[in-house]
């Protein structure tokens, strides 16, 4: 569980593009072709020298995805955390609590479970201080192979008119392929 905390509070910056507006989605296999979901267009994968600056513990996500200055990321990665689609609501309640001690200050807009393409899927949508700036997390979540499977979406509070609808799509989009 702490290595989830770890991977989910990891996930914080931003990006508009030059015409201040988020890209289109577009439909985009991932994790070796065990997910389907929509992200931003034009997004790429991240290199490993961004990724050893944004996540210097070592234990980056499987993948990200970002765009062309590192700063918004789509992130995910399938965990050794054991969940099954019926406890997946409860595991949901554990992280809540989890993530509201250890970000006490954020400002949350929602949290639970929701059917997506037959499958539950728990989410945490908040926004949490950073250094400089605050940063919106959408953090969402299903089991695969009998494990926890966290993607993540976030962006600086400026960017959040941009970005939140499109990240709702990100979320209503999700399918695990031959579960």
């Amino acid at each position: 569980m702490k290595h989830i905390l770890l991977l989910l509070c990891g996930f914080c910056i931003s990006w508009v593009t030059a015409w201040g507006q988020a890209p289109p989605l577009e439909k985009r296999q991932l994790l070796n072709g065990r997910v389907e979901l929509l992200v931003p267009a034009g997004f790429a994968p991240m290199n490993k020298e961004m990724l050893a600056l944004k996540y210097p513990g070592g234990r980056p996500p499987q993948e990200v995805l970002t765009d062309e200055r590192g700063a918004t990321n789509v992130a995910f990665s399938l965990t050794t955390t054991p969940v099954t689609q019926e406890n997946l609501p409860y595991f949901e309640q554990q992280m809540h609590a989890i993530m509201q001690k250890a970000q006490p200050k954020a400002i949350w807009y929602g949290h639970g479970t929701r059917k997506v393409h037959d499958r539950q899927v728990g989410y945490l949508e908040l926004m949490t201080p950073a250094v400089d700036t605050e940063v919106y997390n959408l953090i969402f979540f299903t089991d695969l192979d009998g494990h926890v499977l966290v993607m993540t979406f976030n962006c600086v509070k400026k960017d959040v008119a941009l970005w939140k609808d499109k990240a709702q799509e990100m979320v209503q989009s999700l399918r695990v392929l031959n579960p």
